[in-house]
């Protein structure tokens, strides 16, 4: 299955979604009759100007529904210094160039157990539906209130965890 049939393998284009973040690659075009909300970090005339410069298609980017506000203050925690994240700006802008990157630190056992706990502690009403293996570095998971929770203890869930960051 390709990427997009992975993940619109379980989405009904007559029923409400939310695309988070599709910036220039949005998956569930609203053109092709899916009902999305589209949630990004900046409106469509910024994410053009964003990704103009860098050779992007700027033609798939979608019209943004709502944008998300980070204007409250809240906690940061830093893997770097602050003195070494000015370091790196500079140096990309020194370069010339700039990449877009979204990162995290979840292998596909610990997602799945976060969501697990998020649940069990009652902060979300969400199940896991479906989960396709990764292919590449990226897992693909649909949630759902008709889902089910990963199968396994949580010693068990935590050694394939350790297993999975060993084989990366």
């Amino acid at each position: 299955m390709t990427r997009e049939e992975i993940i619109l393998k379980h989405i009904k284009r007559n029923g409400r979604g939310l695309e988070i973040g599709p910036g220039c690659a949005p998956i569930a075009l609203k053109k092709q009759g899916f009902h999305v909300h589209v949630l990004d970090h900046c409106d469509k005339k910024a994410l053009i100007e964003k990704y103009r410069p860098h050779g992007i298609n700027v033609e798939n980017i979608k019209e943004v529904d709502s944008v998300w506000d980070t204007s409250e203050k809240g906690e940061f925690e830093f893997v770097h210094s602050f003195e070494q994240a000015k370091q790196a700006i500079r140096n990309v802008s020194e370069r010339g160039y700039y990449l877009d990157v979204h990162e995290w630190c979840f292998t596909p056992t610990s997602f799945r157990l976060m969501m697990r706990d998020l649940f069990e502690l009652g902060f979300i009403q969400l199940k896991e539906f479906a989960f396709h293996p990764p292919q590449g570095s990226e897992f693909y998971i649909t949630l759902s209130r008709q889902g089910h929770l990963p199968e396994g203890t949580r010693l068990e869930l935590l050694g394939q965890i350790l297993r999975e960051q060993s084989a990366s």
